[in-house]
């Protein structure tokens, strides 16, 4: 069995009912254990390249234009938000961590799997 660190989203069966629809959600997972569920730095093949989607996303969604991100990028986001926590301590900030769920449980629910 793979280490959940090293799961691409194709190789992960994402159950909607599963994943956490907000950061105080205790779902199958909590956000933290989603998070880590994927591995952005694999994905975005470097540590640079995390932080360079997770930058993108977060625009786009302060913009208020998420329509075209797309599921790996919107947890490789998430990934990044958790291990920044992970190293700087403190909790993640809410509101990010909150419409990046909604966003992931949005893709999901539409079978959007890329």
């Amino acid at each position: 069995m793979k280490n959940m660190r090293e799961t691409k989203n194709e190789d992960l069966i994402l159950i909607l009912e599963y994943i956490p629809q907000t950061l105080s959600d205790k779902a199958f997972w909590d956000a933290g254990s989603f998070a880590h569920s994927f591995n952005g730095y694999e994905y975005a093949g470097s540590f640079e390249g995390c932080f360079e989607i997770s930058q993108k996303v977060d625009s786009a969604i302060e913009e208020g234009k998420t329509e075209d991100l797309t599921l790996s990028e919107l947890r490789t986001c998430l990934f990044f938000i958790y291990r920044a926590v992970h190293h700087a301590g403190g909790p993640p900030n809410e509101l990010r961590v909150n419409s990046l769920l909604e966003l992931i449980r949005d893709r999901v629910s539409k079978n959007e799997m890329e």
